[in-house]
């Protein structure tokens, strides 16, 4: 390989390494049980990054051990491995009118999200597999109405929204 087409790979190999660990993490950017849209923007930056140095080391002749590691770091590091299943739960709303339904997690307020839910349908909310705690919770708010529960007691549950409360039910 000519020095000058080693030099091209200076930017296509962390760019196609960047498209490839975008990919792997897309599942898992999600805002209640997953890494959140900036961690996952931080997260492929970095293994951009990292395969840009471990390029220019591989370019470097000098260098290829390092570069080598620095690649088998970076396989291991790009494969995700989650540590709790997502939660994936059905929004029912009976009501005639359409209705927000505020998420958000317990240990975490600003991890939250809206819902709409439409008049006399169910929405299916999945949540991706992340590394949440056990201890966690899920609040929702409906209007005046509010439901508090445990992250996994939420698993395969129907939750009722009304006009003033909220169930929850086995489906």
């Amino acid at each position: 390989m000519s020095e000058e087409s080693r030099k091209k790979w200076i930017w296509r190999l962390p760019l196609i390494w960047g498209l490839l660990v975008a990919a792997l993490w897309w599942p898992y950017a999600e805002v209640l049980t997953g890494m959140g849209w900036t961690a996952y923007a931080r997260w492929v930056l970095f293994h951009v990054v990292w395969s840009g140095l471990a390029t220019v080391l591989l370019v470097q002749l000098r260098w290829r051990i390092l570069a080598t590691f620095m690649f088998a770091v970076g396989l291991f590091l790009a494969v995700p491995m989650p540590s709790m299943a997502g939660v994936g739960f059905q929004l029912r709303n009976p009501m005639a009118e359409g209705i927000e339904v505020l998420i958000w997690r317990t240990d975490a307020p600003s991890r939250r999200k809206t819902v709409l839910v439409p008049s006399g349908q169910t929405v299916r909310l999945r949540t991706a597999p992340g590394d949440w705690p056990t201890e966690g919770g899920l609040t929702l708010r409906a209007g005046k109405a509010e439901l508090k529960d445990d992250l996994r007691s939420f698993r395969s549950t129907t939750v009722t929204i009304g006009k003033d409360m909220i169930t929850k039910e086995k489906s």
